[in-house]
């Protein structure tokens, strides 16, 4: 029991020599915790749905991973190396942007996607909280994320039902031909 809440201390999250069964199960836990937010995204026939959140978070804590190892490699070296995590979440946060931007589409006059843009987001910083060993974190951050997608997506629905139309209304129409012909070789 001693063992079980030593785990859910921030405290045991300070030491970056992390041995491989903590990995994996920071890996584990990523991988877990993301697919909570990311059934929602699936269930609702969004654009990056579980899989998408499950290998967003899964490479955001593989990252945290290692730039944790590189700061203890680096940590007895003579030379005047520095590592900085921070920067690793920067690179993180950034490519996870992309990734969210590119499932937002803009319509005619309204822009669909940005709730799963966000969840992209949200997935990218459990998996960087689990990563890093911030157990405590990465389980509030994906309850979180479900209550947020689930509860409030449901009282939303219900108090607007014309701002949330069927998913067969948001189904892309079909592109006119393209008017640019290039001439084969």
């Amino acid at each position: 029991m001693a063992e079980l809440s030593r785990l859910f201390t921030i405290d045991w999250a300070t030491g970056t020599d992390v041995t491989i069964q903590e990995a994996a199960l920071r890996l584990g836990l990523a991988i877990v915790l993301s697919a909570v937010v990311g059934i929602d995204r699936e269930v609702r026939h969004k654009p990056l749905g579980l899989r998408t959140n499950m290998l967003v978070a899964l490479g955001a804590a593989s990252f945290s991973l290692m730039a944790l190892h590189l700061v203890d490699l680096m940590r007895d070296s003579p030379e005047v190396v520095q590592i900085d995590p921070v920067r690793v979440m920067e690179a993180i946060v950034g490519a996870i942007g992309f990734l969210g931007a590119a499932a937002i589409i803009q319509g005619r006059a309204e822009i669909v996607g940005a709730t799963t843009g966000a969840s992209i987001w949200v997935v990218g910083a459990l998996g960087m909280a689990c990563g890093f060993g911030f157990y405590t974190l990465a389980f509030t951050i994906g309850i979180a994320g479900l209550l947020v997608l689930t509860v409030l997506g449901f009282i939303t629905h219900r108090l607007a039902p014309e701002r949330h139309p069927d998913a067969a209304e948001l189904e892309t129409p079909e592109r006119p031909p393209n008017p640019v012909r290039f001439p084969k070789p």
